[in-house]
């Protein structure tokens, strides 16, 4: 077995080894000595890529029509990730007109004022308002709820995140 390969536990579950779990413990980002991360600096930010990289891990968190196994059939998570496809999307653009995060630190788009904002400023029509509210709406059941999201309600999503981050970032999107 290869070191940096998780054992597996006899009731198979993933186990790392105390050595191996310290490689990877997280150390918490210091924005202290950091100022020029923050996101209320004057310069525009580029969420484009990540927006992007959100909607291929969407898409590759669902099943393919070939695919009968497990692999791939996560639907909270790509639920999740189209949400954030779309949300980073309009922050791109939103950031490339100098529009200016509106929480209360200043160092983002508020999710449940967004849609209104983006229609405001014109990024999204009455549609894809109500498109990113039910991206929105869909996210919240994603990572709140008990309720789990369907593989058909996550294909929906990840479809309605391709057509907006289409629509606002001017790209086609890769098959």
């Amino acid at each position: 077995m290869n070191s940096a390969s998780p054992r597996v536990a006899e009731d198979g579950s993933a186990a790392l080894s105390r050595d191996r779990l310290q490689l990877h413990e997280l150390t918490p980002f210091d924005f202290e000595a950091r100022p020029d991360v923050r996101y209320t600096r004057s310069v525009p930010i580029s969420f484009e890529e990540k927006a992007w990289e959100n909607l291929r891990a969407a898409e590759h968190l669902l099943p393919t029509d070939e695919d009968d196994s497990l692999v791939g059939q996560f639907p909270n998570a790509a639920a999740s990730r189209a949400y954030y496809a779309a949300y980073l999307a309009v922050a791109h653009r939103a950031q490339a007109d100098a529009r200016t995060f509106n929480s209360a630190d200043k160092d983002y788009y508020t999710h449940h004022e967004l849609p209104d904002r983006a229609r405001a400023w014109g990024l999204l029509d009455e549609d894809g308002c109500e498109r990113l509210e039910l991206l929105l709406g869909t996210r919240v059941k994603a990572d709140y709820l008990e309720d789990h999201v369907s593989i058909l309600e996550a294909d929906g999503a990840v479809e309605i995140a391709q057509l907006l981050v289409s629509q606002l970032l001017g790209a086609e999107v890769s098959p």
